[in-house]
């Protein structure tokens, strides 16, 4: 088959999902079909060295094009730009693009690309598969974001039309899979298909985990938040914990990650003498070392009702490097079940900063609490490894090359 990826982000760009793209059009490409990436040149930070070839040819099967645009990291007016330059290319690109069979896009830029590019599908009478890696405008209404209002209902409008094109929607938990759902998409046109951890899969996928001695008495809980410092993480509740424990030197707080959130957190740890630190941004390989032989416990929070419309994927970061998770989500949620049921971490409630504090600061003074805990986190993420969701996605892929009015996908409903 002749399939098409498109997304703002891919390989070398420093963006998580350009690398889980980058490792998606490899295998498609090993699978036999001829793959064609659409994106742009690295912009998901500053660019530091030369751009990357316009064309380029990876693994002889896969040909990536790469359109210009500015870095637009900080600047919400840049990535408008960014995005309305990316949608111009796209078309002009797709009057072009010839037959194709199947054409993949991902949720971010939310909305926009991803109509864009269901416009290409049928153009190229191609099948169109929807990557959400979040539901807008849900995230936004989840958020309180005061530009909601105005237009919550046009895009909703919007994404729903592109949801129900689609031959197949891909999401990242039942949760998620529940919402898509609720916009009319039949139930066979959904898959859920998990993230995995794009980093070094060559070298740490399988690798032991060092041995940890265990945490005595008197030792602080070294707790770790990876992961984008953005306003859907909910960090104030985490913030508002931490000063509960400002004069409890025995719990610490670690944040790596960039993010419009920085500053302000930077600001309340100063203000109130937290015990935190913020790294910013660091390589990926510096921050596993940080999980694996340092951390012993890893945050990931989103704001009340996020989790219907998002997956943080820095959990599967936490599992794959032995660090148990603290969730702090509705405990209702697939994330909070996974977690505690595996015993690979604990659940809080995201509107509890006092719950939050009173659970960080037991496990502080029980050391016990959290023994074996890392090797139980890395056994749950066996079922995020890499080659386990290619392999679904081999599956979903050989299931699109069938007849058009084939039965429904096996896949639908079920996590992985």
């Amino acid at each position: 088959m002749r399939v098409v990826l498109i997304h703002r982000y891919f390989w070398p760009d420093s963006a998580p999902y350009a690398h889980i793209l980058h490792q998606l059009a490899r295998r498609l490409g090993e699978d036999g079909h001829r793959v064609e990436v659409l994106t742009c040149q690295p912009s998901y930070r500053p660019p530091t060295g030369p751009p990357a070839p316009r064309r380029e040819r990876l693994d002889d099967r896969v040909t990536v094009r790469r359109w210009p645009v500015f870095p637009d990291r900080r600047y919400a007016a840049v990535k408008v730009v960014n995005l309305v330059l990316f949608c111009g290319w796209l078309l002009a690109t797709g009057i072009r693009l010839g037959r194709a069979d199947v054409v993949l896009a991902a949720s971010t830029p939310p909305v926009a690309v991803a109509r864009v590019a269901s416009l290409i599908a049928r153009r190229c009478r191609a099948r169109f598969v929807y990557h959400k890696q979040d539901i807008y405008p849900e995230v936004m209404v989840a958020a309180g974001s005061p530009q909601a209002g105005r237009v919550v209902g046009t895009l909703r409008r919007v994404d729903a039309r592109t949801d129900r094109r689609a031959d197949r929607v891909v999401v990242l938990s039942r949760d998620m899979a529940e919402t898509v759902r609720g916009r009319g998409v039949r139930p066979d046109r959904i898959a859920v298909i998990n993230n995995f951890d794009p980093w070094s899969p060559d070298s740490a996928e399988h690798s032991a985990l060092p041995d940890r001695p265990g945490r005595r008495p008197g030792d602080p809980l070294r707790v770790v938040f990876a992961g984008n410092l953005g306003r859907f993480q909910n960090l104030e509740t985490l913030l508002v914990a931490l000063t509960r424990l400002a004069a409890e030197p025995l719990v610490t707080v670690d944040f790596f990650g960039d993010g419009p959130m920085r500053g302000p957190v930077q600001r309340e740890i100063a203000r109130h003498g937290l015990n935190a630190r913020v790294h910013g941004y660091r390589p990926p390989a510096e921050v596993a070392r940080f999980l694996r032989r340092e951390a012993d416990l890893g945050i990931v929070s989103l704001l009340p009702g996020m989790i219907r419309a998002a997956y943080p994927s820095r959990t599967l970061s936490y599992l794959r490097h032995g660090c148990p998770v603290l969730a702090l989500v509705e405990r209702e949620s697939e994330l909070a079940e996974m977690i505690v049921d595996a015993g690979a971490g604990v659940q809080v409630d995201p509107t509890d900063a006092e719950q939050l504090a009173e659970t960080l600061r037991s496990l502080a003074h029980q050391p016990g609490d959290l023994v074996g805990a890392h090797h139980r986190a890395a056994a749950l993420y066996d079922r995020f490894r890499a080659e386990r969701q290619l392999d679904r996605w081999t599956e979903l892929f050989d299931r699109l090359g069938g007849p058009r009015q084939a039965a429904g996908s096996d896949l639908e409903g079920t996590t992985v």
